[in-house]
């Protein structure tokens, strides 16, 4: 039906649904019931007696379960943006003391997905995505498709819409996006982030407020992946505001040398013994406050001043690691993070070196993550330098966040590369996931021959770390085995670990 034509339907509705159904139709009926048996006698009179409740019915039938959803479609129909949209909403739910909310769905890593996948496919997968989202949410929900890599919901009004109720439908569209994606011959596992926001949460909620507010918990639902899902709350449960802190507060702990190093214990799946522990960066901001990288990295980076976190969490976990050697604990190995803008820097490598020999450690001990994203997207020179370097020194390298199906043995970048350190997108459920483990496969087989090992990240179950073993994976990192701890608790650790053996499942590889 053209907008137009359906635009003046629905507008005749809104007048004279009021006129037919409310009090004044209750004086005026009884008036046309007799006026019709004066005009037209009793044929007229029954068929008015009994008609008019008929009509009514009727019309209460058509009426929309929400008394505002007629108007609220059409201002949708006429929406230029999904702000609009969202404004809209905002709108009719405080005109009827209603509630609403926005979500934004999005897969993990878009642009590593996109070079795997190409283009096309790509395109295919954000439609899937749509669809499915389309078929969860409710019939007056509205769905758009916003940039190249996210989807928006625009909630109706509701008369009750708690963080219970808006998480509860969340995890409805998680788990409509969890089965594979069909794409070529096969099928593929794609984790998607959720971010949420209510308008009751956001002050000043309009349209672009709201959107804002969801963008917001997206981002933080993307920096815990896979598949995370992080709703937007302003104001904690007592009403104070909850935010991020300032730059000018992150430098200032940078001063106070607020950061340190907390540590996760890496596993050989091949005797269940410590294989190495990887140095992550934690804020102790205040006697109990314990701030992770994603209330600080962003604000960082975007000030260039991320070299300085680097350097102050590796000082600290070399003196803090030669110490553990010192008292005979068994740590083969010791993994520090390089971010890329450390990776930039032209001298990292004599940084390093003349770090390394403060503390009487050899390069051979440590373990650098270099960053998927940094390997995949460039070529240029100094990087490439940079890395030989490093691996000239003896430094074992290992290839962060890896989240391609295949490895490019022909990249200048991966010829120095040590290790994989997958991605838990790749890993997650993979006991499950027999897609998942053909393509795990493929890679170790590819790998395996070059002499470079893999590592899982982000394991959570015994099933998982037991499929992982038995198709070859050498090392495993996650909670399965422990999650990260500050330095005297990792001790511990380490030093009931050397005796006990974690408890792991006793597995075998597959053909043994």
């Amino acid at each position: 039906m053209p907008l137009r034509l359906r635009d003046l339907i629905d507008d005749c509705y809104e007048r004279l649904y009021p006129v037919l159904t409310g009090p004044p139709m209750l004086a005026f009926l009884p008036a046309l019931v007799l006026a019709g048996y004066w005009l037209g006698g009793e044929l007229v009179l029954v068929g008015l007696a009994l008609g008019s409740p008929v009509i009514l019915v009727l019309i209460g039938l058509l009426r929309p379960g929400d008394e505002d959803g007629l108007r609220i479609e059409r201002r949708l129909r006429n929406s230029d943006s999904f702000a609009d949209m969202l404004g809209t909403m905002v709108q009719a739910a405080a005109q009827s003391s209603r509630h609403t909310g926005c979500l934004l769905i999005a897969p993990d890593e878009p642009e590593a997905l996109r070079a795997r996948l190409g283009e096309a496919e790509f395109t295919t997968v954000m439609q899937q995505i749509h669809d499915r989202v389309a078929s969860v949410v409710r019939g007056r929900d509205q769905v758009r498709r916003l940039a190249e890599d996210r989807i928006g919901v625009a909630m109706a009004p509701v008369h009750r819409l708690s963080h219970g109720n808006a998480l509860h439908l969340a995890n409805r569209l998680h788990a409509a996006l969890e089965p594979h994606f069909p794409l070529g011959s096969g099928g593929q596992r794609i984790y998607v982030s959720i971010g949420l926001a209510l308008a009751s949460d956001v002050e000043d909620a309009g349209g672009g407020a709201l959107l804002d507010a969801a963008e917001q918990a997206l981002a933080l639902a993307r920096k815990h992946p896979p598949g995370a899902l992080r709703i937007y709350a302003q104001r904690a449960p007592s009403g104070g505001r909850v935010d991020l802190p300032q730059l000018s507060d992150i430098l200032a702990g940078l001063d106070r040398s607020e950061f340190t190093p907390w540590y996760q214990p890496q596993i050989s799946t091949d005797t269940g013994r410590v294989s190495g522990i990887e140095a992550l960066a934690r804020w102790h901001r205040g006697k109990d406050t314990i701030m992770t990288p994603a209330g600080f990295v962003g604000a960082l980076e975007k000030a260039g001043q991320i070299p300085r976190l680097d350097e102050q969490v590796q000082i600290r976990a070399l003196a803090q690691w030669a110490n553990w050697q010192a008292s005979g604990l068994d740590i083969p190995q010791l993994t520090l993070n390089l971010s890329p803008q450390t990776l930039g820097q032209v001298d990292l490598a004599q940084q390093l070196e003349w770090t390394f020999d403060q503390f009487g450690v050899e390069p051979g001990q440590i373990c650098l993550d270099l960053p998927y994203a940094i390997a995949a997207q460039t070529r240029a020179t100094e990087l490439i330098t940079t890395i030989a370097r490093l691996h000239q020194m003896g430094c074992q390298l290992d290839l962060d966040d890896f989240s391609a199906s295949a490895f490019d043995t022909e990249h200048p970048f991966h010829e120095h590369i040590t290790r994989l350190k997958l991605s838990a997108n790749l890993t997650r459920n993979i006991a499950r996931d027999t897609a998942a483990q053909r393509r795990l496969t493929d890679l170790i087989e590819t790998c395996e021959p070059r002499g470079i090992e893999i590592l899982a990240k982000g394991v959570e179950t015994p099933e998982d770390h037991a499929i992982l073993a038995q198709l070859g994976c050498r090392h495993i990192q996650g909670f399965v085995v422990s999650a990260p701890m500050a330095g005297p608790d990792c001790a511990r650790w380490l030093a009931a670990h050397g005796t006990t053996r974690a408890d792991l499942p006793d597995v075998g590889r597959l053909g043994e």
